[in-house]
């Protein structure tokens, strides 16, 4: 064959001048996937890919893009493109297609519901993280890793990561982006930046959650499919996914634990910030294969400690740091009361509740100054973090009366100015003035 460089971009207006089509193998959802023959040179054997919706301009400029990443693309686990006429992508009667190495082996989804070994699945996540550590670094980002995507070489732990069809660059200045009412990813584990209209599908760090998603399937055997269930379960939290079961020792269990609790956090800043930084948990819990000595507590906290998450706890100090300031705003409103009936009635306050979570609440309110807890009024304040808010609601306590929204905020530079103080007051007021009938 000539020399590849030469013949990589190709002026044929179909495949059938170069390339004998063989047996159809399946293809993905953009294009259609067959073994072929070089015409010219019998003995190559490669992987043909044609395009679906050859009329699509979008579909067309994403195959020239994928086109283009692999002819960039130099790495042991990326087939090598042989030939495309993706350059056509604006010549309408131009049927494009691309051609790789044939990578000889069945994809990882063959595996399903057959669990690799903790050492295999913790060598098939590290050299796909190689990959994308490579392909990071010169500004690519996958988007679409799945196991039908990885493939076994030989049916082996020697993977080959294929199809980058989603594939996109940071460094590119173009408007080829896909269009944002569409979806991409995949359904093996659906990560919320890469829905419809989203403004984050672009992120490294999808491909780095994605590459968790891998060693799940690894090590369990089935997809994680989404971040969070309806109960608010990672999928390592959900019932029948054993870790210690498949971990060789409990310090390597936390550890991964821990990797799986950074990488399928919905929230993009509490996820790993690198594939460095990933793969270094990796390492970590290579090396944790060694037993520890389980007596040294020292040696322990460590190994816990190992794999926290510098975003995710940062982000948990700044909502507790907002949180005290919106109690703050609810004393100084108690305060207000208490002085309008000349503290005859004081603040009074019960602890936290569920402070661990999103909602934490308080019992808040005002009491008679002596006779406390026969003459005391308390309302249910909830502080909910939705989102990039903190909402403050009030509700009788005991009632089963509807929350009243009385605050909604940013939760990082919260505005107290524009929440209902006097809404609060009424409430309150109204409160205590069926304890004096009483």
């Amino acid at each position: 064959m000539e020399d590849k460089d030469e013949v990589r971009w190709a002026d044929s207006l179909n495949f059938e001048a170069r390339w004998e089509k063989g047996k159809a193998m399946g293809g993905g959802g953009q294009a259609h996937a067959y073994r072929a023959t070089s015409k010219s040179e019998p003995e190559i054997k490669a992987f043909l890919k044609v395009l679906k919706e050859q009329t699509n301009p979008e579909r067309r400029r994403r195959m020239f893009r994928e086109a283009a990443a692999l002819a960039t693309y130099s790495h042991p686990r990326i087939p090598r493109l042989l030939e495309s006429n993706a350059q056509l992508y604006a010549v309408s009667s131009a049927q494009l297609y691309l051609v790789t190495d044939l990578v000889p082996g069945k994809d990882l989804s063959s595996r399903s519901g057959k669990p690799f070994s903790f050492d295999d699945a913790l060598l098939i996540v590290d050299q796909l993280a190689d990959v994308v550590e490579y392909c990071h670094e010169r500004g690519g980002i996958h988007r679409d890793i799945k196991p039908d995507n990885v493939i076994l070489r030989n049916g082996n732990a020697d993977v080959v990561l294929v199809d980058f069809g989603l594939t996109f660059n940071v460094n590119e200045q173009d408007n080829w982006h896909t269009g944002d009412w569409q979806e991409l990813g995949n359904r093996f584990l659906r990560l919320p930046e890469l829905s419809s209209y989203s403004v984050h599908r672009h992120d490294l760090r999808s491909d780095v959650s994605f590459l968790a998603g891998i060693l799940y399937f690894c090590l369990f055997g089935q997809p994680p499919a989404v971040l969070e269930d309806a109960v608010g379960r990672l999928p390592h939290q959900r019932d029948g996914i054993p870790l210690h079961n498949v971990s060789p020792n409990p310090a390597t269990a936390r550890l991964l634990a821990r990797l799986f609790d950074v990488a399928f956090q919905p929230r993009l800043s509490d996820r790993f910030s690198s594939i460095s930084e990933f793969r270094k948990m990796i390492q970590d819990i290579n090396n944790s294969r060694i037993e520890v000595d389980a007596d040294d507590p020292a040696v322990i906290a460590e190994q816990i400690k190992k794999g926290f998450s510098t975003e995710k706890t940062a982000r948990q100090q700044r909502q507790r740091a907002t949180y005290m300031k919106a109690i703050e705003w609810i004393y100084s409103i108690q305060a207000d009361v208490s002085t309008l009936l000349g503290r005859e009635y004081v603040p009074t306050h019960s602890g936290d509740y569920d402070p661990a979570t999103d909602h934490p609440y308080r019992n808040m309110g005002l009491h008679h100054h002596f006779r406390e807890h026969l003459m005391r009024y308390w309302m249910k304040i909830t502080f909910r973090f939705v989102g990039s808010e903190l909402v403050v609601t009030i509700a009788e306590v005991n009632s089963g009366v509807d929350e009243v929204e009385v605050l909604r905020t940013d939760s990082e530079a919260p505005n107290f100015d524009v929440g209902n103080r006097d809404l609060v007051k009424t409430r309150l007021l109204k409160g205590i003035s069926r304890i004096q009938e009483i």
